[in-house]
């Protein structure tokens, strides 16, 4: 399991990380110019993505991991153009995400864990609702989640969604999921000041 720690030293490697090898981020057309992040080690993350591209939604693919993308891609586009991502991924993978958003003005605006139980059945607990995306339309997407998230973020208003973050990845208590935990979640630009208050025991931010 990953633990805090390496979080932070995944997110340090990255945002340290020299800029030569990396180019412009160049999504194919899509809903709402975003895309969604998928990893494809998980049955329901790739039922993410496929309905995603049924939607019209760009996917790019990872295996845990974000550091290619970030290098080759998303860095040099949020650098010129601060756009929407999204996806359904484990936990590390929204950490660093989140962290590196943090410098181009962007937040997370929806986030929600689906966890497998002792019965096999996933268990849905929403932290960040946006829009249809709500333990209650979780729960009655029933083996239908993964593709219910996608098509919801597809109707999503990134304009209209309020700054949120931070997410309950960056708590200092979030340290493991159970086994096959994944978490869907949006990162869009929100307009805030810059002036801030950041409490290291709460992992808490309000914005004026």
């Amino acid at each position: 399991m990953t633990n805090r720690r390496e979080f932070l030293q995944t997110t340090a490697f990255v945002a340290a990380a020299p800029l030569t090898t990396r180019a412009g981020f160049a999504y194919p057309p899509a809903t709402e110019n975003f895309a969604v992040v998928v990893d494809d080690r998980f049955i329901a993350s790739k039922r993410f993505g496929a309905r995603a591209s049924q939607e019209g939604i760009a996917t790019r693919t990872i295996q845990g991991d974000i550091t290619t993308l970030w290098f080759n891609e998303l860095y040099a586009y949020w650098s010129k153009q601060p756009t929407p991502i999204a996806g359904l991924t484990e936990r590390p993978a929204l950490f660093c995400l989140e962290q590196l958003a943090w410098d181009h003005g962007m937040r997370v605006v929806y986030h929600a864990e689906h966890a497998p139980s002792s019965s096999d059945q996933i268990v849905h607990d929403v932290h960040i609702a946006a829009g249809n995306l709500n333990m209650p339309a979780f729960d009655s997407a029933a083996s239908n989640w993964a593709e219910y998230a996608a098509s919801s973020m597809a109707g999503l208003r990134f304009d209209t969604l309020p700054a949120r973050g931070p997410s309950k990845a960056c708590m200092p208590a979030a340290q493991q999921d159970r086994r096959g935990t994944l978490h869907s979640w949006a990162i869009a630009p929100v307009e805030r000041s810059r002036h801030r208050i950041y409490s290291t025991s709460t992992a808490q931010e309000s914005w004026s």
